[in-house]
């Protein structure tokens, strides 16, 4: 009896052992793995650059907030007061004092309700010759937004819109083109709302985005990678900065490790916004709003065009017949590459099932024995 006892312990001292040893066996290569993955570098910080605009000026002085209208709303409470301007146009003068009380210079403002002297002083009668047009009268009196908007002064300082105002195209937006002039309402946390304003004009480009797949991922807009002020990009020196400040991890494809990891990579707009060169891709810029649309590549689609563009100019300069003779095709070695990959797949794969088994085995064994042993003190405890 003593003997049959030793030898039961020795089997379970075994079986313990050997479960023990399985276990350490299969967790131990998923411990250094874990220890071996990278920590994520953090992102840097950019430094927002600025310059000396020539459209986008400040006031001689900030705007302090009155609430005070003088006599404004006696002419301008009636909807049929107009004035015509040189160009033959009429001017509608009518100002309900409801629009202006429910923008966000009116009742509700933290800063306190603006008057019309405020911003527009209190000169009378309006002595002076009247505008050219109404284009002139905006563009003139922008820079009454910026006695208090000194930040947006800033970014829109050399922006896209006055390098375009500045090269002749006088349509290109001012800041009551998109916010209009006394019903101003806050719109940074509707980025739906914000993309149909720049979609007023950027036609093309709001159509492109509306059929591509960053239209149903979440509250994005134009203003998610541009600048609403500067149509800069928001973050990054580069358009690829900016894509990673998404997508962090590209799929690990043929195509991103060939075009990303070389002297020159290449810029993930370069295929995924590729817009062909064509002879009147100026054209774009016009004095009008009523232009030909082309164009912007805000679909992100990949089509061949992008990669035939830049892998024509290989054939038509003989380097893609050198890189063929020389290489005995590089397909071969892609081939090998490719090859190479799946059977390290396929191996990794293999030593997850085994370690799989390990486990497995090494709990079973281990609960087996556990399981054995309390058998055992509760036959031995009931002949007692």
């Amino acid at each position: 009896m003593n003997t049959l006892n030793y030898r039961q312990r020795r089997l379970m001292v075994t079986l313990f052992g050997v479960g023990l040893s399985l276990l350490l066996a299969g967790l131990t290569p998923l411990l250094l793995a874990q220890a071996q993955e990278p920590t994520p570098a953090p992102p840097q910080a950019t430094a927002a650059v600025s310059g000396a605009g020539a459209i986008f000026s400040p006031s001689s002085e900030a705007i302090t907030p009155t609430g005070e209208d003088g006599y404004c709303v006696l002419c301008h409470s009636h909807p049929w007061n107009t004035v015509t301007l040189q160009d033959g146009n009429l001017l509608n003068l009518y100002v309900p004092e409801e629009l202006v009380a429910a923008s966000i210079h009116g009742t509700s403002s933290s800063q306190g309700e603006l008057g019309c002297l405020d911003c527009h002083g209190d000169s009378f009668p309006h002595s002076g010759p009247t505008p050219q047009d109404d284009r002139a009268l905006r563009l003139e009196r922008v820079s009454v937004c910026f006695g208090c908007h000194q930040d947006q002064m800033i970014e829109l300082e050399n922006g896209r819109h006055e390098e375009a105002i500045l090269a002749g195209n006088r349509e290109a937006a001012v800041c009551t083109d998109c916010h209009s002039a006394h019903d101003v309402q806050r719109v940074a946390a509707q980025p739906e709302l914000v993309a149909g304003i720049c979609g007023d004009c950027h036609i093309g480009s709001l159509s492109e985005w509306q059929a591509s797949p960053h239209l149903n991922i979440g509250p994005l807009g134009c203003g998610t990678c541009h600048s609403p002020h500067s149509q800069r990009l928001r973050v990054g020196p580069t358009t690829t900065d900016l894509c990673l400040n998404c997508h962090r991890e590209m799929p690990d494809i043929f195509i991103h490790r060939e075009h990303s990891g070389g002297e020159t990579p290449i810029e993930c707009v370069q295929c995924h916004m590729f817009v062909p060169t064509t002879p009147d891709a100026g054209a774009s810029v016009s004095a009008s709003r009523n232009v030909v649309l082309m164009t912007t590549g805000h679909t992100m689609n990949v089509e061949t065009l992008a990669c035939n563009t830049c892998h024509e100019e290989l054939v038509l300069s003989g380097e893609w017949e050198q890189l063929r003779g020389t290489g005995g095709g590089q397909a071969e070695t892609v081939s090998a590459e490719e090859a190479a990959e799946a059977e390290a797949q396929a191996r990794d794969t293999f030593l997850q099932l085994i370690q799989g088994l390990i486990l497995g085995l090494g709990f079973g064994i281990t609960g087996a024995a556990i399981f054995v042993t309390r058998g055992n003190e509760r036959r031995a405890s009931s002949n007692e």
